[in-house]
This record gives C-alpha cells, sequence and structure tokens, in this order.
C-alpha cells in the first residue's frame, strides 16, 4: 500500500512539474510570436514611412515641429518646401543604382543641407528648441540601435551554444 502511495505521489509530481514546463514552453512561445507580430508591424511602419510621398511626409513633419517650435505661417510654408525637396532628393538617393556607401554619403550631404536650411530659418530660440529635440531623438535612436545590438549578440550567442541559427561556421538563416 505504501508503494502505491508513493507511486501515486510520485506520478502527480512529475505531472506537475511537466504541466509546469509545458506552461513555460507555452508562455515562451506565444512570447516569441508577440515579438514577430511587432517586428513585422515595425517593417510595415517603416516601410510605409520610406514609400510616403515626400510632400506628405513634410507636412506631418511641419505640424510636429509647430507643436514645440510655434511657426509663422510663412515659417511653416518655407519649411514645408525644404522638408519635400530634401525627402524628394533622398528618394532619388534610396532608388539609384549608387553603391550603399555611395548613397549613404549623399543621404547625409543632403540632411546636412536641410538643416543649415532649417537653422537659416528658424529664430535663436525656435533653433535652440530644435536642436534640443534633434539631440534627444538621435540619443533615443542610439541607445534603440544599441539594444538592437546587444539582442543580436545575445541571440548569437545562445544560438551557437544550442546549435541553432548562428553557429562558430554557420552564417545567419
Amino acid at each position: 500500500m505504501n508503494r502505491l502511495k508513493l507511486f501515486l505521489l510520485s506520478a502527480a509530481i512529475g505531472a506537475a512539474f511537466t504541466t509546469t514546463a509545458l506552461n513555460a514552453q507555452s508562455s515562451s512561445l506565444a512570447k516569441s510570436q508577440e515579438m514577430q507580430e511587432k517586428r513585422m508591424q515595425q517593417k510595415q511602419k517603416a516601410e510605409a514611412r520610406k514609400n510616403m510621398d515626400p510632400a506628405v511626409r513634410a507636412e506631418k513633419m511641419v505640424e510636429r515641429y509647430n507643436e514645440h517650435l510655434n511657426l509663422s505661417d510663412q515659417q511653416k510654408a518655407e519649411l514645408t518646401a525644404i522638408l519635400t525637396q530634401t525627402g524628394t532628393k533622398l528618394s532619388e538617393i534610396r532608388n539609384s543604382d549608387l553603391e550603399p556607401k555611395q548613397k549613404q554619403v549623399k543621404a547625409q550631404a543632403a540632411v546636412m543641407l536641410q538643416e543649415e536650411k532649417i537653422a537659416a530659418l528658424l529664430d535663436e530660440e525656435q533653433y535652440s528648441v530644435f536642436s534640443e529635440k534633434k539631440s534627444a531623438g538621435e540619443a533615443k535612436r542610439k541607445e534603440k540601435m544599441e539594444q538592437m545590438k546587444a539582442r543580436m549578440q545575445n541571440a548569437k550567442r545562445q544560438g551557437s551554444r544550442k546549435g541553432e541559427m548562428f553557429g562558430p561556421d554557420k552564417t545567419e538563416k
């Protein structure tokens, strides 16, 4: 009788551990699927922004800038023209047959020219706020890039330990 109780007790404990392990796997799978969906949505949003008409994008950007800079009507019109011109130039660069490094250099030059034009357009106080917001945005982007690099390195290390996705002599699948 004691053996039977011991057997039933050990079976119950085993079932509890199995259930816990299955729940953990299920939770992990759900999180993984959730992350994949989120990445897909982010890619779709980025693609939509990239393919957005430069004039439409410029209008949206001017609206955002105006929230912080209190632009005059003339400044709004000039800023819209500057942003549209840069957006068009960036689209041309992106769709050109240039090498990636050449595209990057030309895009950076276009953005620098845009910033010079914006600096000439804004008064001192507006430019101060603009620079502050720009620096904060750059810091945020840099932080996101660092986090992404860390996640990728972590995934690479875990994958090589498990013999999945990345291995010492394997490339990304």
